[in-house]
């Protein structure tokens, strides 16, 4: 089991915050990293990584990411950490239509993000409108194949099907 945490689970056992018992379970070795802004020649590799990952898992040939894309992921502070990236890198290949990954296809956030009043758009959109425009199109990239989208979302058939339910998605 891995597991990543950026609070001090010593001090929060300490103080009564964290269970002993999973405090034990989970320390058996114990690997401190620095957060991803301050290391960010980890990026590339990391970018690489991610891509070729997400293509296999959407079954496509790993795209290219433009230079610009690099470079804005690069100079972005990354507030999830890796995870994020991770995130980031698996939506980028499943939105992009090409062999490349281009500006349009990253999230808003990394565009301008050299520029600390752009970084945070005014209005960011709500987890349910990311998660409905994310699911719409993983069916859209299947061919509205609910089990394969499944698969490339990384969720339970089931699950998928009672969030189309939710969100009123269709194939019109």
């Amino acid at each position: 089991m891995v597991t990543a945490t950026n609070r001090n689970l010593e001090d929060l056992l300490k103080a009564g915050k964290f269970r002993e018992d999973l405090y034990f379970k989970l320390k058996v070795v114990q690997i401190d990293l620095p957060p991803l802004r301050d290391r960010r020649e980890d990026i590339p590799i990391l970018v690489e990584h991610f891509l070729r990952a997400a293509a296999r898992r959407c079954q496509k040939i790993p795209p290219q990411l433009t230079r610009e894309c690099l470079e804005a992921m690069t100079a972005y502070d990354w507030p999830g950490n890796v995870r994020e990236l991770e995130n980031t890198i698996e939506r980028s290949v499943i939105v992009s239509s090409g062999k490349t990954i281009r500006m349009p296809d990253l999230p808003d956030t990394l565009e301008g993000n050299n520029d600390k009043e752009n970084s945070h758009p005014a209005r960011l959109p709500t987890m349910a409108e990311g998660e409905k425009e994310l699911i719409r199109r993983a069916l859209r990239h299947t061919g509205w194949n609910r089990s394969s989208a499944a698969r490339l979302l990384g969720i339970d058939r089931s699950t998928l099907l009672r969030k189309i339910k939710i969100y009123g998605l269709n194939s019109s």
